[in-house]
């Protein structure tokens, strides 16, 4: 029997980042030959197809069944676990404490059994004391503990391996799949929901564009995005990309085609700027009190604007071609810094 993989990949269903971050980690234990079990708890069909999980894949909707597989196969000694990345809160509630205990001592036996653990990607907030101290627990267990940001570190009060998001490897596969464009003609935006954006202060952004022969696009890469995007695009007449009725990897396809046309990327959407990244478009973060979000995850590897639209700089509209090969080889190196450091946190299989 080949080694295991335990990993779940329920998250938020309409969201292609979370998908894309999931994929990537399952992906380096794939290529490495490990079998897989994967809780999808509620998750749509469209969204677990987006995987492309290998064919003899077992799919767990069931929590406690996931549980104990993983158990069972801690004890004939293949079971090895990678925590999902992404944003987790260290919050004392009774129910967050109980799971982080629960999962805490999953990952103990694991290691007991001689599998590995592996935390890559993850960031957190959040100021709960005993979270945090379960956390640590956490971190003491794992084989590899890395965050995607600078800001973890200060909030688990330890000193912290940061590498970069797990996003920054979709670069390599897209630079093997995507075909060359002749021309870079659009400036994309993608904008959260939950944020609301000042019509007046768009406006700018949206004649300077045009000024320069760009077409801005609005582009959804999160389907709940999708209500303001429309309202947006008929307020200025822009295009808009919506998801509509499309499945994940269909609309995962379609917005690739317009970042790969992509000039810039401006959005308050990390994997927005990343998917765009893969393409070599220049990111450019909305800037937004009290959000540390994109500056603490994409300082430490590549360069990128930050625009406010109340007192904009477009500066990056006017970004040359030099620059871009600047800022596309700064992202192939981000990738190769995380993937020399999950080759000595993950063995091959067995």
């Amino acid at each position: 029997m080949r080694n295991i993989l335990h990993i779940s990949i329920a998250a938020q269903s309409d969201n292609l980042g979370d998908i894309e971050i999931r994929r990537q980690m399952i992906q380096q234990y794939v290529q490495r030959g490990y079998d897989l079990i994967v809780f999808i708890g509620t998750m749509p069909p469209a969204y677990v197809d987006a995987f492309h999980l290998p064919a003899s894949s077992i799919l767990v909707s069931n929590p406690l069944s996931f549980q104990i597989a993983v158990l069972r196969n801690s004890v004939r000694g293949l079971a090895h676990l990678a925590y999902a990345p992404g944003p987790h809160i260290l919050m004392d509630s009774p129910k967050a404490l109980f799971k982080a205990a629960g999962v805490l001592g999953l990952c103990a036996v694991v290691r007991m059994r001689g599998g590995t653990l592996n935390v890559i990607g993850r960031s957190l907030r959040g100021g709960g004391r005993m979270a945090i101290q379960l956390e640590r627990g956490l971190r003491s267990l794992a084989t590899g503990y890395a965050m995607r940001d600078i800001a973890s570190g200060v909030v688990l009060g330890r000193k912290l391996d940061v590498m970069p998001d797990l996003a920054f490897l979709r670069s390599k596969s897209e630079a093997t799949s995507s075909p060359l464009v002749p021309e870079r003609d659009i400036l994309a935006m993608s904008f959260r929901s939950d944020r609301a954006i000042n019509q007046d202060h768009l406006t700018s952004l949206v004649f300077e564009s045009r000024k320069r022969g760009l077409r801005p696009v609005l582009i959804t890469q999160v389907k709940r995005d999708e209500t303001q995007h429309a309202d947006l695009a008929r307020h200025f007449g822009i295009d808009f990309v919506a998801w509509a009725d499309r499945t994940h990897s269909e609309q995962e396809r379609l917005i690739d085609s317009y970042y790969a046309r992509a000039h810039a990327v401006v959005s308050n959407r990390l994997h927005s700027l990343l998917f765009g990244l893969a393409h070599s478009a220049f990111p450019v973060a909305l800037s937004e009190s009290n959000q540390n979000k994109i500056a603490t995850t994409l300082t430490p590897w590549v360069p990128y604007d930050s625009l406010l639209l109340d007192s904009p700089d477009f500066s990056f509209l006017d970004r040359k071609e030099d620059e871009r090969q600047a800022l596309s080889a700064a992202v192939a190196e981000a990738g190769a810094v995380l993937e020399d450091y999950v080759s000595t946190k993950i063995p091959a299989a067995s």
